[in-house]
């Protein structure tokens, strides 16, 4: 199916069961919903019937179908199959729309990561989904083969003018230039950016283009995987030809949509975007002589040549909003409709233009217009929206900003969810393993309580073996960080080197700063030559990263190595799945409170719960990463001893049964692991050949 224009629901004004009508009585659904289920099972045998997955789906379908209400949420355990839950219900609410009301549905799962959609994409393999479910990343994650299939066409060009004999010659000589796969760039920087379609469609490349083959795939689909940002930003673009609402939505890790949508949804209004405005017009200036005429007939030329020369004017005018620090809201409302304006006028001149115009600017003009799409700029109506809650502004200038920048932000996060992510579904299934109090994550989501039914599944695993130690190594807290990281750096050691020298780990850092002090605690004890405190400690056991591309090849390298290798760093909390002997320890050194600046201040204020929610959310993600299945086990370490304010208020996963408190004093003297093993050094500036950075989404 291909989706329709993008369209919208009012969070509050639900009319699907008015608008569909069925003969059905409640009992009758009822046993349509258990036939589903067990249609699922039966079609994909490998999928494991667990009580959670066929109690959760069952709920959530009888609540959604049979009481007709629009959202549910479900809190389930860290490693309890919330992927399999959505497959099955992406699968059963198709199964009952068309057997309860005769209609084909459709649903979205959207998830939080590309490591989580690596796993995904691993599951649709795995259980053979075939075409019913498939997956579309974000455009920098598929390549563009523009160049490469350039230098083949040139090569075989040159092989067809050579002759048979004289190529058969060159390649004997071993003269003939291959094609250089280091030309492969991603689809985001794609050379056909601007093209009109038929132009598109002569490109050599166009058959196999990845990500349009993967999104014809995603947008037939009865199941499309999404990451959250692909999803927000196509549906809530003007134009969107391929995905539109579906019945339902399937929203994993969905704790995290309140910040995702205000982080995706800030205003950053800068200067440059005139300045683009200003290129364009200056480069239609020098291109075209004085007496080339622009538009099809004259009146179309007096027109256009009125609107440059009045865009040429203001353009300059607006610089001057930049160069103060007083701007206000109203004055950039201003700007912004300004600028909006300014890039539909410089577009329609691709329209009923002469074939010398079109010939000289249609290409750039074209370039500029999908450039500004493929980079949404606020709409004056959102910050109008905005601007009618003062109390919810929040605006600063960035003074890092080249050309001048103001951030603004909304600071009441649900109008932002309802507007932007809630009145783009119909039916919405949020799943998470740290939901924590469902009236303060309703009130995020602007959901009023009879919208929703929110359920807390208790755990299946055996946690007797998975304690969780308070260690109380020393407060870090701002006032007496630097009087403690040091002994509670050295705890972290002690657990790696001492306690665990056999096994693989995980230590979430809060910080980078706190994983460089880390590392440089290592390579201290390393040098030291009385160092009797870690004899024998190697630096190349910890895998360090900085980028995403680091922390993917360290999390990889950690799963297949037979080394116990320890992963370090800020990011770890969400989408690693680190089952059985690939993580046997957890270390949580400082609390994950959100860094302090204007921003956290302000919001703090205007909603007093939300700093402390955010933090234990992460801090329960952290601790479920080495708890994966019923009979895994890990052992997760408290340091920092701040922990102690958040603890009790932790749920699920049975945290307050697992809570220990361990006091860890580090010995003096120490002697070296039994067991000796040679680890590589890690070297993150190793360069990624384009086969492994593009894997199976290039088409030879």
């Amino acid at each position: 199916m291909e989706d329709s224009a993008t369209t919208t629901m009012n969070p509050d004004a639900f009319t699907f069961f008015d608008e569909n009508e069925t003969d059905m009585t409640d009992a009758q659904k009822i046993e349509c919903i258990k036939e589903s289920i067990r249609s699922f099972l039966k079609e994909y045998p490998m999928i494991r019937a667990t009580d959670t997955l066929v109690l959760v789906v069952f709920q959530a379908l009888k609540n959604m179908l049979v009481d007709k209400i629009r959202f549910v949420a479900v809190e389930a355990p860290t490693g309890s199959g919330k992927s399999v839950i959505g497959y099955c219900m992406a699968y059963c609410f198709n199964y009952c729309l068309h057997t309860i009301y005769g209609m084909d549905g459709s649903s979205y799962l959207l998830t939080s990561s590309k490591m989580l959609q690596k796993q995904i994409q691993e599951d649709f393999k795995r259980f053979s989904f075939g075409e019913d479910y498939a997956m579309l990343k974000g455009t920098a994650n598929y390549p563009c083969t523009y160049m490469y299939f350039e230098q083949l066409a040139a090569e075989r060009s040159k092989q067809k003018l050579l002759g048979a004999a004289a190529s058969a010659f060159a390649s004997s000589q071993q003269s003939t230039v291959k094609p250089d796969k280091s030309t492969i760039t991603s689809y985001d920087k794609r050379y056909c950016i601007g093209w009109d379609a038929d132009r598109k469609n002569s490109l050599a490349c166009f058959p196999t283009c990845q990500y349009i083959v993967k999104r014809k795939a995603a947008s037939d689909a009865m199941c499309a995987n999404l990451n959250y940002s692909y999803f927000l930003t196509v549906l809530n673009a003007s134009m969107n030809p391929y995905f539109a609402m579906r019945n339902l939505t399937i929203a994993d890790e969905a704790h995290l949509i309140p910040d995702i949508v205000c982080n995706m949804f800030s205003f950053e209004i800068s200067a440059a975007t005139a300045r683009r405005v200003g290129k364009v017009l200056r480069e239609i200036r020098d291109t075209n002589s004085k007496d080339l005429m622009w538009g099809s007939d004259a009146d179309r030329d007096v027109e256009m040549h009125l609107q440059f020369s009045r865009l040429i004017t203001e353009v300059d005018e607006w610089d001057t909003l930049f160069l103060r620090r007083n701007t206000t809201l109203p004055e950039l409302i201003d700007y912004v409709r300004w600028c909006s304006d300014a890039k539909k006028t410089i577009v329609s001149w691709n329209k009923n233009v002469t074939p010398e115009f079109k010939l000289k600017m249609g290409g750039f003009i074209g370039k500029f217009g999908e450039e500004e799409t493929d980079a949404p700029f606020p709409k004056p109506v959102e910050l109008e929206e905005l601007a009618s809650r003062p109390n919810d502004v929040f605006m600063k200038y960035d003074e890092s900003s080249k050309y001048g920048k103001y951030i603004v932000r909304d600071l009441q996060e649900r109008e932002l969810v309802r507007n932007k992510f809630l009145s783009k579904t119909q039916f919405c299934l949020f799943l998470s393993a740290t939901l924590g109090n469902t009236d303060q994550y309703g009130e995020l989501l602007g959901i009023r309580p009879d919208q929703y039914k929110s359920y807390r599944m208790e755990p299946t695993f055996d946690y007797s073996t998975s304690p969780i130690y308070q260690c109380n190594c020393g407060w870090l807290t701002y006032k007496n960080f630097s009087d403690n990281i040091d002994n509670c750096l050295d705890a972290v050691l002690y657990i790696c080197h001492v306690l665990h020298p056999d096994e693989k780990g995980i230590i979430h850092t809060s910080t980078f700063s706190n994983a460089e002090l880390l590392k440089e605690k290592i390579f201290d004890y390393m040098y030291k030559s009385d160092n009797g405190k870690f004899p024998g400690i190697q630096a190349s056991r910890f895998r360090f990263y900085r980028t995403p591309q680091e922390k993917d090849a360290c999390v990889k390298e950690l799963k297949q190595s037979q080394l116990p290798l320890v992963i370090v760093g800020p990011s770890l909390y969400e989408g690693l799945d680190l089952k059985y002997d690939e993580g046997r320890f957890n270390i949580l050194l400082k609390v994950p409170y959100p860094g302090i600046d204007d921003y956290v201040r302000a919001k703090m204020e205007r909603i007093p719960f939300w700093y402390e929610r955010v933090t234990i959310e992460k801090t329960i993600q952290a601790i479920g990463r080495t708890n994966r299945a019923v009979d895994d086990r890990s052992t997760t370490y408290l340091i920092d001893s701040t922990f102690s304010k958040i603890a009790p208020k932790m749920l699920g996963s049975k945290i307050q049964e697992r809570l220990e408190r361990k006091y860890l004093e580090v010995p003096q003297t120490n002697s070296k692991p039994k067991k000796m093993y040679s680890f590589e050094a890690q070297n993150t500036n190793q360069n990624t050949s384009v086969d492994d950075l593009w894997g199976d989404d290039l088409p030879f």
